[in-house]
């Protein structure tokens, strides 16, 4: 089952209404799918190497979790370069200091992603190396 950027939206609760803060998404859907294909690419190439479309991918959940450590990681990358902390009338601001907290939530989930994408892929060789083997006992049976 292919997962949507409204799936991912969902996941990483990107919507307006709980960005209070900043009061806009984060990962615009064409941001989103752009993620979902370089996941896509990047599960393939794992030996055993895959051919699977973001359309045809069957695995929504290693899906999910590598297309919301992919965009975290941006996200992370982005709050880390724009990081300034400020004072105002004598009020500290230091609204971009989320970089690390996004870094080590994107870090669990590529963690989780690597962990059942290797799995998945580990069967996939198995399957393909050990589908059925021919025995003359099959067809022997006079014993």
């Amino acid at each position: 089952m292919a997962i949507t950027a409204e799936d991912v939206k969902d996941f990483l609760r990107d919507t307006v209404e709980e960005n209070f803060l900043t009061d806009e998404e984060d990962f615009p859907p064409e941001r989103v799918e752009r993620a979902i294909a370089f996941v896509v690419n990047d599960f393939n190439t794992l030996t055993v190497i895959t051919s699977f479309s973001p359309s045809t991918f069957p695995f929504s959940n290693i899906l999910l979790l590598g297309v919301s450590a992919w965009l975290l990681k941006g996200l992370a990358i982005k709050q880390t370069r724009n990081h300034l902390s400020y004072s105002v009338a004598g009020i500290q601001i230091d609204d971009t200091n989320k970089g690390p907290a996004y870094m080590a939530i994107a870090k669990d989930l590529q963690n989780d992603y690597e962990s059942k994408a290797r799995n998945v892929k580990n069967q996939i060789n198995l399957d393909e190396g050990w589908g059925s083997v021919a025995s003359e006992y099959l067809t022997n049976r006079s014993w």
